[in-house]
């Protein structure tokens, strides 16, 4: 359930709050991606946690990207898969002949 804030100044902090409403994540979520060291570490101030929102922007925008890519491998996998089918068919069905 994202909440369409927009982007906030790349210095500002911004809270797991904020986070999790940006995201539509849970914060349990992201605390087992910073104990795997898979999510930037909280500035504390006292006994608050905040995060620099370029950290947590830089952090979602590879994750975006890392997905872009992924799904574009995926595609030329399969793409890859189609036409090795497809020439193995042909073959056969030339032999047929």
């Amino acid at each position: 359930m994202s909440t369409k804030q927009g982007r906030v100044n790349n210095d500002q902090l911004v809270d797991m709050k904020f986070i999790t409403a940006d995201s539509g994540m849970g914060d349990k979520w992201f605390y087992r991606l910073m104990s795997e060291g898979r999510f930037p570490r909280p500035i504390k101030l006292g006994r608050l946690s905040r995060w620099l929102a370029k950290d947590y922007y830089a952090w979602k925008d590879a994750q975006i990207s890392n997905s872009a890519e992924e799904f574009e491998k995926r595609q030329r996998e399969a793409f890859k898969r189609a036409e090795a089918k497809r020439s193995k068919h042909q073959k056969h069905v030339v032999g047929v002949a």
